[in-house]
């Protein structure tokens, strides 16, 4: 079985990144390329790694306005700069927290000098990097391992007779892509397509503040250090604790962030935490499909009234 699942983009964690017009950079890019809708006419742009430049591009020549990309990284390498002609690009910094009411109306961005200015926006996109789609490698009983370089977990080693290839391998380039499903070896790029910097959480995360890692459930940074106060400490009990990973997406988009925070107070590398299980099924079912069809007078149950 060749698995070829892709990779799922990762959150940000800042104050109120959960505010409408708060967007991954992927799902921007879905607007412009797939649907020729732009979701935005002033944007900030947000990420520690080199897709935000592929994606800021593509917003650019859909006549979006780039306010400012915000990289947390301290080195960007010229090909990506040279994707974004003319953007203001602001190194080493971070996006501290979103403002507005129903929808987003700025940000604030916290300069590497540790000053802090305030952008005004009406979208602001935001990658903390890929996390291959392991799933169904991991149900399968395959195991995982932590790729540092990509601050991610790939596939390791296999139970069945399964093979992970492209993004689901940690292959994130188009031309490591194909070869990886070509079956053909490639020797390490002088730059990692992504050239990424983990970025659990911001930094200067102000007092009080709400920084969601699990979007569906509401699950914050301050949950997770609660948590872990409490005694539940090991990624399995946080996860219970807090819910997080446990809605919808089963933490799809913040499971590795959770690890990450978790991994940040204990001041150990993420594999030292560990991940949660992967269970089936991928995406949810719903009751009335595995119980099967209603029909007669189960179709639409109604109560009669002692009158009747």
């Amino acid at each position: 079985v060749i698995i070829a699942t892709g990779a799922i983009e990762r959150m940000l964690v800042f104050a109120n990144n959960d505010r409408p017009g708060v967007m991954l950079a992927s799902a921007v890019q879905t607007y412009v390329n797939r649907f020729g809708v732009a979701p935005g006419k002033r944007a900030i742009v947000f990420g520690n790694n080199a897709s935000i430049y592929e994606a800021a591009a593509d917003m650019m020549e859909a006549g979006i306005e780039i306010t400012a990309i915000v990289d947390s990284r301290q080195k960007i390498h010229e090909d990506q700069r040279a994707l974004v002609p003319g953007a203001r690009i602001i190194a080493g910094a971070e996006v501290q927290k979103s403002h507005g009411y129903k929808r987003i109306s700025g940000a604030t961005i916290r300069l590497p000098d540790g000053k802090t200015q305030r952008l005004a926006c009406d979208l602001l996109a935001v990658s903390g990097g890929w996390n291959p789609t392991t799933h169904l490698f991991s149900q399968s009983r395959g195991t995982s391992r932590l790729d540092a370089e990509q601050a991610c977990f790939v596939p390791d080693q296999s139970a069945q007779n399964a093979r992970c290839i492209g993004a689901a391998n940690g292959r994130f380039s188009l031309t490591d892509a194909l070869a990886d499903g070509a079956g053909q070896p490639r020797p390490a790029p002088d730059v990692q397509p992504l050239s990424i910097e983990a970025l659990w959480h911001v930094d200067a995360l102000p007092a009080g503040a709400k920084a969601f890692v699990d979007i569906q459930n509401d699950v914050t940074v301050a949950d997770i250090h609660l948590a872990m106060r409490e005694g539940f400490g090991a990624v399995e009990h946080v996860k219970r604790y807090t819910t997080g990973g446990m809605a919808m997406d089963q933490g799809k988009t913040g499971n590795l962030n959770i690890i990450g925070t978790i991994a940040r107070v204990r001041n150990q590398p993420l594999d030292a935490v560990g991940t949660t299980t992967f269970r089936a099924p991928y995406a949810p079912v719903e009751f009335g499909a595995i119980a099967g069809g209603r029909e007669n007078a189960v179709f639409l149950p109604f109560r009669h009234t002692p009158l009747t």
